[in-house]
Parts: C-alpha cells; sequence; structure tokens
C-alpha cells in the first residue's frame, strides 16, 4: 500500500476499483482513501473518477472523530472537481445535489453549512486531493498550467 505525504497529511493510497464504460470501453475508477493529520485519523474520502474528459470528479469526504463512539462529532461533505481552461475548480454539493450516501454515524452537510466550512478551510481538502491523489491529479492535470499553481496554493495554505 503506498501513501502520500504532505505536509501534516497523509494518503493512504487503497487499490482503485475500475470499470469499463458501456459507452466507450474507457475505464472508470472508483477510490477509498484514508486521510491521517498529524499521524492521528482524520478523514475518509471516495471518489468516482469518470472515464470522460470534462467531466467532474465526484468526491465524499467524511471528517470527524473516528474512535468508534456512538454520537461523534462525524460529518460528511460532498463536491466535484473539475478542470476548466485555466485552473482547477470545486463545486461544493448538498445532500440534495449528490448521489452520495454518507458512512454510518456520519452526517451529510447541506450546501450552505459546506461551503461555509469550506472556505473556513480554505478549501484545503479540495487542494490536497486535486494537487496530491495520484489518480485524482492525474485525471484533472490535462492542463498543464494548472498543476504549478495548486501545488503553490496549497503549500501557501500549510505556511498559515
Amino acid at each position: 500500500m503506498q501513501t502520500i505525504v504532505s505536509g501534516p497529511f497523509e494518503i493512504e493510497l487503497q487499490p482503485a476499483k475500475t470499470k469499463k464504460c458501456d459507452c466507450c470501453g474507457r475505464k472508470h475508477q472508483s477510490l477509498l482513501r484514508f486521510v491521517t493529520h498529524d499521524d492521528e485519523a482524520h478523514a475518509i474520502y471516495y471518489a468516482m473518477v469518470p472515464a470522460h474528459e470534462g467531466e467532474p470528479v465526484a468526491v465524499l469526504m467524511s471528517l470527524g472523530d473516528f474512535d468508534d463512539q456512538p454520537g461523534g462529532r462525524n460529518f460528511s461533505l460532498a463536491f466535484d472537481l473539475w478542470s476548466n481552461d485555466e485552473s482547477i475548480v470545486t463545486t461544493v454539493r448538498g445532500g440534495g445535489e449528490t448521489v452520495w450516501s454518507p458512512p454510518t454515524g456520519s452526517r451529510l452537510l447541506e450546501k450552505d453549512e459546506a461551503l461555509a466550512f469550506m472556505q473556513a478551510t480554505s478549501f484545503v481538502y479540495s487542494e490536497l486531493l486535486s494537487g496530491f491523489d495520484p489518480v485524482i491529479a492525474g485525471f484533472l492535470r490535462r492542463l498543464p498550467e494548472a498543476k504549478g499553481g495548486l501545488i503553490q496554493a496549497f503549500k501557501r495554505l500549510l505556511r498559515r
């Protein structure tokens, strides 16, 4: 199992599951990843990387306490990552705007709550995934100029 380290974060890379697209035969990938922060369990995320360019990477991230205690402070948020002509873009989704269901014991944030959380954390989680998860970054890096900008932005966030 491979681990990616970026500042205080580590991403444990579980093997991707792939399926062929019915219309074109290209592969889309399902990802399950575990994130630690300063060696403590911090987040779990699921991502669907599409077979077709122009479609977003759909993400569900669950954050909070992972100590198996009932009534913990776990919550989940859904967002999409996609590239436009200039950069990588994050679109925050609410509970009614996503196909994701949160893990047991986790509450899926509504769009306004999820957006407030992402803004309060300077979008560090979308930057982490789009900049350092090799499958997601590889899919989104169709734009060479986007790569350098995201990594620099993430390094600035870590210095705060």
